[in-house]
């Protein structure tokens, strides 16, 4: 079959219908020819559909799994693989993906459940619904297909996993570090979000998170201290920044006070210490839409400072001395 779907261009005078096929695809032809590969044949070839007969073997169940997971896959490599690439890391593919998967079924079974309990974007998000984020890349639906079969085949051959990463990148000949996704957080991101803050230094540097309720009240004059370049975005759009901004300053925070950055594929960015887990961007995106009061932020505030720290007190003198610096 590959060799025939190979050589159909140079043969063939005229496009024919070819409307049965049979297809062996298993073990021994992985090595010459990878799952990524042969769906490339395919399209290039018009093969519009894989059907599994009653004796499918591992490489065909492979090749229908990855027919039906190919839009997540793409949105999958292009959020989490790519910049772990760009950085020189040689993240672990297949396990990644499995994440990557659990976050998408745990984000249908909210979809599926009553309707005020979904998920929903307010005008000061700047952090949309995981539907929203794939459907821009061009995913229309979460895969409801579970992780399981001839993709297993890959698992233990880390070889071959670095052959499709390395495939991914203009020099293959570059150094990669292998990075666990557990440290991803820490090795990845986190560098990424001081990098993001960094400019805004002077215009943070006296603000803690209690303060956060009464920046919210000026958020249009923060949006303007905070601004970078041209004003060309609209005020919607510059809104959306400083809550952006505010939740990776809080990312940065929370692990100068000693939580770990956790950033497990298709999953909220989240900060743990000793059993209290917090998601930065998610409750910053909370506060500024309004879901979470003064008192409840507060009372948050409260949960996540090291143990005897007067944070009633030091949420008065900063609401106190905190404005928006002049640039």
């Amino acid at each position: 079959m590959l060799a025939l779907a190979t050589c159909l261009p140079s043969r063939a005078q005229a496009p024919q219908e070819l409307f049965d096929a049979h297809l062996h695809y298993n073990d021994e032809a992985v090595a010459a020819f990878s799952v990524a590969e042969v769906l490339q044949i395919f399209r290039r070839n018009g093969v519009t559909a894989i059907l599994a007969t009653s004796r499918p073997n591992d490489g065909t169940r492979a090749l229908v799994a990855a027919d039906e997971r190919s839009s997540a896959w793409e949105a999958y490599l292009q959020t989490e693989i790519v910049p772990m690439l760009e950085a020189g890391f040689l993240p672990q593919l297949l396990v990644g993906f499995r994440d990557f998967e659990a976050a998408l079924k745990a984000h249908r079974e909210r979809r599926e459940s009553p309707a005020e309990l979904r998920e929903k974007t307010s005008e000061y998000d700047t952090h949309p619904t995981l539907e929203e984020r794939l459907s821009a890349l061009g995913v229309k639906e979460p895969p409801a297909v579970e992780m399981s079969g001839a993709l297993e085949l890959l698992e233990e051959t880390r070889e071959a996993e670095e052959y499709v990463l390395r495939r991914m990148l203009i020099d293959e000949a570059r150094p990669l570090r292998a990075l666990a996704w557990e440290c991803a957080g820490t090795e990845l991101w986190l560098p990424r979000f001081r990098e993001r803050v960094a400019p805004h230094a002077n215009a943070l540097s006296q603000v803690v998170p209690e303060v956060l309720p009464g920046i919210l009240l000026r958020i249009d004059e923060w949006a303007e201290r905070l601004r970078t370049g041209l004003a060309l975005f609209s005020p919607e759009a510059r809104r959306r920044h400083v809550v952006l901004l505010f939740g990776t300053w809080f990312a940065v925070y929370l692990v100068d006070l000693g939580f770990e950055l956790e950033t497990l594929p298709g999953w909220p960015v989240r900060a743990t210490r000793a059993g209290t887990v917090v998601e930065p961007f998610a409750e910053i995106g909370a506060l500024f839409e309004g879901k979470l009061d003064t008192a409840g932020w507060l009372a948050r505030c409260s949960a996540i400072r090291s143990p005897g720290a007067d944070v009633s007190r030091q949420a008065h003198e900063s609401n106190a001395r905190v404005t928006p610096p002049r640039q």
